[in-house]
């Protein structure tokens, strides 16, 4: 993971994006908005390499944070309630860039990345979230993440988008990042020996080079992921489980787990046993 200090948190999105770009030694020119369609924002150039991105910012919504404001003056503390897991918001951001990446470029050859930096309430956890709906991933019970268990946006519809720079901002200003390897793109073996992701060096997620290492499951393509309401209720019944048993040769029973992730903000003052009195997990 690559981290990065941000010196301004009220940079816009585009601007914030082209400075870590750039931080990372990327060239980066602007792409002109233009009125007929909504292209990509950038074109990034690593030592001959290039590539389309498209910037999307995931802040927090005005409710939650409005909810915050209102627990931290009631109780002096405040519980931000979140689940890792497949995400709607996060599908509908990846989808609607992938369409201005495509808008940009149709050639096989040109890389196409979305960069997507997560800020505010939560901001590591609405990262994860975004890792967990590009790859449909969750965690095993035995401490492996699984690939493509769940739905995935690089499985049903991603085959044109090479990789996801998954960002997001710490309470500290830094920016901590991942390059998540798309292995179902078209043009995944070329960006694999691309001197593009140099600037990333140790802050590569690849799911295929993963289960090489026996470091990761992946669920095959031809699995359907549609659970029946038994197999929801009973893993022993679950036939992607199933799967990964024969797979990779488990013995021993798994389960799939997707964590609740709060935040917790607790002022000085704060009697942190009242307010847990008043506080339920959804």
């Amino acid at each position: 993971m690559i981290l990065l200090m941000c010196e301004d948190l009220k940079l816009k999105y585009e601007k914030l994006a082209c400075q870590t770009l750039k931080r990372l030694g990327f060239s980066v020119k602007k792409i002109e908005e233009s009125n007929q369609k909504k292209e990509a924002d950038f074109i990034i150039s690593y030592k001959g390499a290039c590539a389309f991105v498209e910037a999307k910012l995931k802040e927090d919504d005005k409710e939650v944070v409005k909810n915050k404001e209102k627990q931290l003056e009631k109780y002096g503390c405040s519980i931000i309630d979140n689940k890792l897991g497949f995400d709607n918001s996060s599908s509908s951001i990846f989808r609607k860039a992938l369409k201005q990446l495509n808008s940009s470029s149709k050639d096989i050859k040109d890389f196409k990345i979305l960069f997507f930096l997560s800020i505010g309430i939560n901001s590591k956890t609405k990262a994860d979230k975004f890792k967990d709906t590009i790859y449909g991933s969750t965690l095993i019970s035995n401490g492996l993440t699984c690939y493509f268990f769940n739905y995935s946006e690089f499985m049903r519809q991603g085959n044109e988008i090479d990789g996801v720079i998954v960002g997001y901002l710490n309470d500290n200003q830094t920016i901590k990042l991942d390059f998540c390897m798309n292995p179902y793109s078209v043009r995944y073996d070329f960006l694999k020996k691309s001197i593009l992701l140099e600037p990333f060096r140790n802050a590569i997620i690849d799911p295929f080079e993963l289960e090489k290492k026996n470091q990761a499951y992946i669920v095959d393509k031809n699995i359907h992921r549609k659970l029946s309401d038994i197999e929801k209720m009973m893993p022993s019944h679950n036939h992607i489980l199933k799967h990964i048993q024969e797979k990779y040769n488990i013995d021993e029973y798994i389960v799939n787990i997707d964590f609740n992730s709060p935040e917790i903000t607790i002022n000085e003052k704060c009697d942190i046993n009242e307010y847990l009195e008043n506080f339920t997990f959804n």
